[in-house]
């Protein structure tokens, strides 16, 4: 299997005339957390974007994980980040340098269903 793609959302704004019904909405993806890194999440990466992170249960913390891509030689993970439970947290991909993988996503990884993700892209 591959890498499910998490759905980027679009917001809405910054002065719309009017803003229908589930207009503001944010589409999540829960992570494909089966301890293989081939059958994570990615994006694709077009920068400026938010990647948003929560933990969905209610009573255990679990960890998320963004991977980087090599800038001359160096490669910097966000590895195993804790999230308690119904903790959530944002990370601003300004510029994709650093994190757009050499097929053009970012990858993600976590270690339970739980954490959902979600990106939004900011241009």
């Amino acid at each position: 299997m591959a890498r499910v793609e998490v759905t980027r959302t679009s917001p809405v704004g910054p002065h719309p005339a009017s803003v229908a019904a589930d207009a503001l909405d944010i589409a999540w993806t829960a992570a494909e957390a089966n301890g293989t890194p081939a059958n994570e999440n990615y994006f694709v990466s077009t920068g400026p974007q938010m990647l948003l992170v929560r933990n969905t249960h209610a009573t255990t913390a679990y960890t998320f994980t963004l991977n980087s891509a090599p800038i001359k030689g160096r490669e910097e993970d966000v590895t195993d980040y804790s999230l308690a439970a119904g903790e959530q947290a944002a990370f601003y991909l300004e510029k994709p340098l650093g994190w757009r993988q050499s097929d053009g996503n970012v990858n993600l990884e976590a270690n339970n269903a739980a954490i959902e993700f979600a990106v939004l892209d900011l241009q």
